[in-house]
């Protein structure tokens, strides 16, 4: 029984840092975005040649 008692314990650790990685996402995605248009911008003005920098 304490084997079921440990593999809850797991899950609910899990289903704790999966909504942590969610919330991170959701506060950093704003940020992420501007990068990612910025970086679709630069492509379409290089003339499709995509230069990965950092």
């Amino acid at each position: 029984m304490s084997t079921d008692g440990g593999e809850k314990c797991q899950i609910k650790a899990s289903a704790a840092s999966q909504l942590l990685l969610v919330i991170f996402t959701a506060k950093t995605d704003i940020k992420l975005r501007a990068r990612l248009q910025l970086k679709a911008l630069q492509f379409e003005k290089s003339g499709g040649v995509l230069h990965l920098t950092q």
